[in-house]
């Protein structure tokens, strides 16, 4: 029987063991991860965590909700067993008598249910073939900015820290989306020390005379290869950093049968940039329902 779940009443061994066991886990369900992104988070689960499902929340003047926060792209429901795997649907209608306001990206359409559900894009190259085989995938647009890029004697590296790497993010990307607060930020910090402390987490970029222009941030779980952040500039652009480093992932990881998850996005300049590598577009889904009494004005829809 599927049952909500305290954050304290979560058993994280056993809900490792139901990630590690689900054909399609990915990171943002890890709860070390969780844990860190979204303090508090509480779940629905069935008594033997066959059956799991994250659910990030929040209370303010005394309404618990659910949401997204900040570097964590979506939630999604994981079963040991996809025979038995209830429908998320079934799941939200329950969530929706339990909370008055629920903002939820979800790894699958809900389908019809009350509320809004908008979709979004993500893109995952899978890794599957060779490199020579993949780069014959690239578009012809995406080659040519190869071999024009100006990143010259400036090499990739990894003598990068976290600060640095968030502090290059908040001046480029960051500053263009809202809702990204302080605190969001210290628990990325914290993922990312996290994750490299564990062999999991990396960061690359490339550095000139003046400083860092450009980094990622990735994390593997399983076959996964999730692309947390990406800090750009005005020289990377320039430069077309991006181009080298996302050919330099392929390359590291080419006929592995790992995934590079994207982790987006509906900018249609980063999805072309991204699609010109081959990757395909895999979407998700915002679930926004709003039961909040009028006049109250806690949440903005957006």
């Amino acid at each position: 029987m599927i049952g909500l779940l305290n954050n304290s009443e979560i058993d994280r061994t056993e809900w490792d063991a139901c990630m590690d066991e689900a054909d399609s886990s990915f990171l943002y369900g890890r709860s070390w991860f969780l844990d860190l992104i979204a303090p508090g988070w509480c779940a629905i689960a069935d008594g033997g965590y066959q059956t799991v499902m994250a659910l990030p929340s929040g209370r303010k003047y005394g309404i618990r909700y659910l949401f997204t926060p900040p570097f964590m792209q979506k939630t999604g429901l994981f079963s040991r067993n996809s025979e038995n795997e209830p429908a998320v649907a079934e799941l939200l209608k329950y969530l929706s008598e339990q909370y008055r306001y629920i903002d939820l990206s979800l790894a699958s359409n809900p389908g019809n249910l009350p509320g809004r559900i908008t979709e979004r894009d993500n893109y995952i190259l899978p890794l599957n073939d060779s490199y020579r085989v993949l780069r014959e995938n690239y578009t012809s647009a995406c080659r040519r900015n190869m071999r024009i890029a100006g990143t010259g004697r400036a090499a990739i590296t990894t003598e990068i820290n976290p600060q640095e790497a968030i502090a290059l993010f908040r001046k480029g990307p960051g500053s263009r989306v809202r809702g990204i607060a302080e605190q969001d930020y210290s628990d990325l910090e914290k993922v990312m020390h996290h994750s490299i402390a564990s062999g999991e987490g990396r960061i690359l970029g490339f550095r000139s005379e003046e400083g860092l222009f450009y980094s990622i941030f990735y994390i593997v779980t399983g076959r996964r290869i999730t692309l947390l952040f990406t800090s750009t500039s005005e020289e990377s652009r320039n430069r077309k950093a991006g181009y080298v480093m996302i050919d330099y992932l392929i390359r590291e990881f080419a006929g592995t049968g790992m995934v590079i998850d994207f982790a987006g996005s509906s900018v249609y300049g980063v999805a072309q940039f991204i699609s010109s590598f081959g990757a395909v577009r895999a979407p998700y889904y915002r679930y926004l329902l709003n039961r909040l009494p009028w006049p109250v004005s806690l949440f903005k829809e957006g």
